[in-house]
């Protein structure tokens, strides 16, 4: 399972707004898994399956506590590899147990992006190795 050191940055608050200039945003969250998951589709998959050809269907978050400006350990697992679809989880973390669980659904598409295309043998073989 690929494990990243994301960078996790606030935007500044609004005035008035009540919230700690620490506090992360949920968007800005998100965005450092994604950022994950995009990191290990090119050292895993480079060459097989470049971004132009997925195209996000799902996300879910799961906030367990707070994440803070700094860094977070971000594990990445692909849970489940469909005909054209992948399933995958991005967990970020803060100086001890998990702070989000994001999980991402993707498909495989085609130059024109307007339908499914199911993956290679060897994309389904990048993909798989993956999991955990």
């Amino acid at each position: 399972m690929p494990r990243y050191d994301v960078p996790i940055v606030a935007r500044p608050a609004r005035p008035g707004s009540g919230v700690p200039d620490t506090h992360v945003l949920f968007h800005v969250a998100l965005e450092a898994a994604f950022d994950a998951w995009i990191t290990a589709l090119e050292e895993h998959c480079s060459g097989l399956i470049v971004q132009t050809e997925i195209a996000l269907v799902h996300v879910e978050g799961d906030f367990h506590r707070e994440l803070s400006n700094g860094s977070a350990t971000a594990d990445v697992a692909v849970r489940k590899v469909g005909g054209a679809s992948v399933t995958l989880v991005v967990e970020l973390s803060q100086e001890g147990p998990s702070a989000l669980a994001v999980t991402f659904v993707f498909v495989h598409v085609g130059a024109a992006r307007t339908g499914s295309q199911p993956w290679t043998a060897a994309q389904r073989s990048a993909l798989e190795a993956l999991t955990r």
